[in-house]
């Protein structure tokens, strides 16, 4: 596929003008977003810590020279070291390494409060154990500045069993607030299922860090439904929180010119993604109403099922207050013993049912069951919640 970033019959000497590409009026307009809604040293706001995962050869390293480039408006820079796909992490030193504005890639106005971009190197698909407890710790803010990833796969080697409370054991660093997972379009590249499951059950775990994805050589090759299909299933989010993009790379410009200039049409995509992940909780983005309830729906099912368990409590207590009186009294009958330890049984279900259901629903949701069944069953629940609390007041 042609991405058509520069003419063929330009000289190597002719740098394209930014300022007249149709996209860059708009990238302006997206760093300027970006800047409000992070605010400012003197806002409330904390910088966002952005994990972006993925496997060799993806084009993740890439990405995030692409992602730290799009802020600027001069040219091109490399941040993140890019590897040979060939690489094998024996050969290759693989380092935790962060990226923050005030000093990598926005000095300009130190005050305000870009994210920071954390590279993940090491990661591959066969080794579930190690990525489950590895991204634990990262999670956790556990794993240092320029500590080499090798290392702490030989700590964990080491003893598996210890490596948590190891872990645990170390100060905060830089605890994840969203995550980026990066895969490639090529269809002959097998995408990494295990690590994407794996992702989505450590986050679930973290209360739901939100998950985003991006699909990087869109200039390469076509759109692949089915393979976008399964990339977000195995990660467990909506097509709200994808990504197709065009990295900065001799693949996409031949002549490289983007060593002299930025690429405003590379740029506005990867910054409409950037400006999701740090907008995921502070409302719709857009047309974005379907991915927002999706993602409150849970938070509404939690805020409903507290009071109701706490209102079922008091129904038991009731209950066993209500078979103490009948005893005490000496008019208990066997039908009404029976009836209010029914009533108490049916109520401890119920109420153990409240407890688990907020965690069912994160999961449908995850799932991508269509969110008008997860409406229904919030209509179903109220209903139910109605008619509790009438028999209550009744009695």
């Amino acid at each position: 596929m042609e991405y058509d970033l520069s003419s063929a019959e330009e000289s190597d000497d002719v740098v394209p003008d930014k300022t007249k590409d149709t996209n860059w009026k708009r990238k302006l307009e997206l760093i300027k977003d970006i800047r409000e809604t992070v605010g400012t040293v003197k806002s409330s706001n904390q910088v966002l810590n952005i994990a972006v995962i993925g496997t060799k050869g993806c084009g993740k390293s890439s990405f995030i020279n692409t992602v730290l480039t799009s802020f600027r408006k001069d040219k091109w820079q490399m941040y993140s070291t890019v590897g040979m796909n060939s690489g094998t992490m024996s050969s290759i030193t693989q380092h935790f390494r962060s990226f923050s504005a005030k000093k990598d890639y926005y000095k300009e106005e130190h005050e305000v409060l870009f994210p920071t971009f954390i590279d993940i190197n090491g990661l591959e698909d066969e080794n579930v154990d190690f990525n489950r407890a590895f991204l634990r710790a990262l999670f956790n803010g556990k794993i240092e500045e320029e500590e080499e990833l090798t290392k702490v796969l030989d700590i964990y080697d080491n003893n598996p069993d210890n490596f948590k409370k190891k872990m645990l054991k170390r100060s905060e660093h830089l605890k994840i607030d969203r995550i980026i997972v990066v895969t490639t379009a090529d269809p002959e590249v097998p995408l990494p299922v295990e690590l994407l499951k794996c992702i989505r059950e450590m986050t679930n775990d973290f209360k739901g860090i939100p998950i985003f994805g991006v699909m990087t050589k869109k200039d390469q090759f076509e759109r692949n439904e089915k393979r976008i299909k399964n990339f977000l299933g195995n990660l467990g989010i909506t097509e709200d929180s994808f990504k197709l993009i065009v990295n900065y790379c001799p693949d996409a410009d031949q002549k490289m010119k983007y060593h002299r200039t930025v690429y405003p049409k590379i740029d506005v995509p990867v910054l409409e993604i950037v400006d999701q992940v740090i907008r995921y909780d502070r409302g719709p983005l857009q047309a974005d109403w379907s991915g927002f309830l999706e993602r409150n729906i849970p938070i509404l099912i939690t805020l409903f099922c507290y009071p109701m368990q706490i209102a079922i409590c008091l129904f038991i207590l009731l209950g066993f207050l209500s078979m103490y009186g009948y005893i005490k009294s000496g008019y208990s009958t066997s039908g009404n013993i029976l009836f209010i330890t029914v009533c108490v049984i049916i109520n401890i279900v119920l109420s153990l049912f409240l407890f688990v259901l907020p965690s069912i629903v994160k999961k449908i949701v995850r799932k991508g069951v269509n969110k008008w069944l997860l409406v229904i069953l919030m209509v179903i629940l109220l209903s139910f919640a109605g008619y509790l609390c009438r028999d209550v007041i009744r009695h």
